[in-house]
């Protein structure tokens, strides 16, 4: 942002820029100004938050002369806003799809999610239109968290996606939400899906190099895919790894069903794979689970694939699973799993 400041015959002192942790990020000088009404321009960092001002004040006539603070051109606070989704009105949202893609404008932003139950579907059409949801397909999922969004939720809410219709694109790519760019937290959140594809797609395959922290907190999550003919995998959360991130999940409850008889997923509700980027040899990350439960014969798996030369990681511990983690190699065994301290019910 450019901003200006403008002075009134002071002498000496110092501008302070802060970040959201009030720590110091940048400090400008200011000296020997002695006209009145001066004013010159400063550059504040991207990610200030917060600023302070400390003055040495000279006039010839001993007078504390006041300065202003004005901005020489609109800006918008692109940095750690707050917003509330409330059912009731309360708040500053009630759809949920509008509250998301507002509060992802601005980095590191927080949204509080009040008590009720917010229906993905209903609100995706109510603010996107029936034919934007009729055409939902690979390039066009549903809600995006990202941009270091903190998503907290009311232990009385719930986030679902029921879908009952035929559209078989919509069974095979609606998610609840989808992952992007810098990552997020997404904490204490219950999330009900049926008939779709997964109710966290956390894909960060075939991006950029960006560094990406996904955190789950705190969350209780249940899919429904007995009667999606369309998708019958029965991952909770499913997709990617990036080239170049860090996922945790932490003290989460899992549970999905799927077809009858469908078992191909070895049983897995939750799964990443490796960047399947053909050209990147250099895609790292890291995951890791503890603390989580997986309910019935369910499990996690971790899939190695890709051509990159790094070797991502995944680590599992103090978890109660239905079946031991997996790994897998499909094409290129660059994956670790390391796990301890779990608790696997079908031994």
């Amino acid at each position: 942002y450019i901003r200006q400041m403008v002075t009134t015959m002071y002498r000496g002192g110092y501008i302070a820029f802060y970040n959201g942790a009030k720590e110091l990020i940048k400090a400008v000088s200011v000296f020997d100004r002695a006209q009145d009404g001066e004013s010159f321009d400063f550059i504040v960092p991207v990610n200030a938050k917060y600023f302070r001002t400390t003055l040495s004040v000279w006039a010839a006539n001993n007078q504390n002369w006041v300065f202003g603070l004005t901005k020489t051109e609109e800006a918008i606070d692109t940095w750690g806003r707050s917003f509330v989704l409330a059912k009731d009105g309360s708040g500053d949202f009630t759809n949920i799809d509008v509250a998301i893609t507002a509060a992802t404008q601005y980095e590191n932003a927080t949204l509080y999610i009040e008590e009720g139950t917010y229906d993905v579907i209903a609100d995706l059409i109510a603010n996107r239109g029936q034919t934007w949801f009729d055409n939902i397909g690979s390039s066009q999922r549903g809600i995006y968290i990202w941009n270091n969004i903190h998503i907290i939720c009311s232990p009385k809410a719930i986030i679902q996606a029921n879908y009952t219709g035929s559209n078989d694109s919509v069974k095979e790519w609606l998610a609840i939400f989808n992952t992007g760019s810098k990552g997020f937290i997404l904490e204490n959140a219950t999330l009900v899906g049926k008939n779709i594809r997964y109710l966290v797609h956390d894909e960060r395959d075939y991006f950029d190099n960006t560094l990406y922290v996904n955190k789950y907190i705190n969350c209780k999550m249940y899919l429904d895919n007995s009667e999606n003919d369309a998708w019958q995998n029965r991952h909770c959360i499913g997709g990617g790894m990036g080239l170049n991130g860090y996922v945790e999940v932490d003290s989460c409850f899992f549970e999905s069903e799927t077809i009858p008889g469908y078992v191909s997923d070895d049983h897995a509700i939750v799964s990443w794979h490796c960047s399947q980027d053909v050209k990147d040899r250099n895609a790292k990350c890291r995951i890791v689970v503890k603390d989580c439960y997986f309910e019935g014969d369910g499990t996690i798996r971790f899939i190695g694939m890709g051509v990159s030369d790094l070797i991502s990681e995944a680590w599992v511990s103090n978890s109660s699973l239905g079946n031991a983690p997996l790994k897998i190699v499909s094409g290129k065994d660059n994956v670790v799993l390391k796990t301890w301290c779990n608790e696997i019910r079908s031994n």
